[in-house]
């Protein structure tokens, strides 16, 4: 009962963490940029709606900005040494750390991974098949295959199927992550 109830806590916590902080770091932002910016700065019309709008618009165009810097300045030598004092903070603290990890190398391999993650295959199981990810082989042969859940991603199973239970599909990644992330509602062929 009790390591039922660990691993439901830590199953909540990978499907909420990930969420609480984009939704913090939303409000933050938002609410940032409220302080920063005159709140007449946005009124080109009388429409209050239309207004905040246009405001979260901008907003957006200069938070993907300051990502973007960001991702030039963790390239250069400093910013390794910052990024790799941020895993040493996270990493001390228990279960967060955990958490950051996973998500921090989840999202490594999704958005700059190798070759081999972002070619989405199908596993056949019969009259069922998955999408899953490869991800390496075993030293039998056997693929390695990295299976995400739906709509949460960044959970999943890693298996190990006989190479003629994997389908090669002409799915991009995009294709197959849409798919994933909307629950079957899109993307899918």
């Amino acid at each position: 009962m009790r390591e039922q109830l660990k691993r439901s806590f830590v199953a909540g916590l990978i499907i909420t963490v990930p969420v609480a902080s984009v939704i913090i770091l939303l409000d933050w932002v938002y609410s940032t940029a409220s302080t920063i910016i005159p709140s007449g700065l946005f009124s080109f019309t009388q429409y209050q709606i239309l207004n905040q709008i246009l405001g979260l618009a901008v907003v957006s165009i200069i938070s993907v900005g300051v990502v973007i810097l960001l991702g030039f300045l963790f390239k250069t030598y400093i910013g390794r040494i910052v990024e790799d004092r941020i895993d040493i903070l996270f990493e001390k603290v228990p279960v967060i750390g955990t958490v950051y990890r996973m998500a921090k190398s989840t999202s490594r391999e999704v958005f700059d991974g190798s070759e081999k993650f972002k070619k989405p295959v199908k596993v056949d199981t019969g009259n069922i098949r998955r999408t899953a990810f490869k991800t390496g082989q075993t030293s039998d042969g056997r693929e390695v295959l990295f299976m995400p859940t739906s709509p949460n991603i960044t959970s999943g199973f890693v298996i190990e199927v006989k190479p003629e239970n994997v389908v090669e599909t002409d799915d991009s990644t995009e294709e197959a992550l849409e798919r994933l992330l909307s629950a079957g509602f899109s993307g899918s062929r």
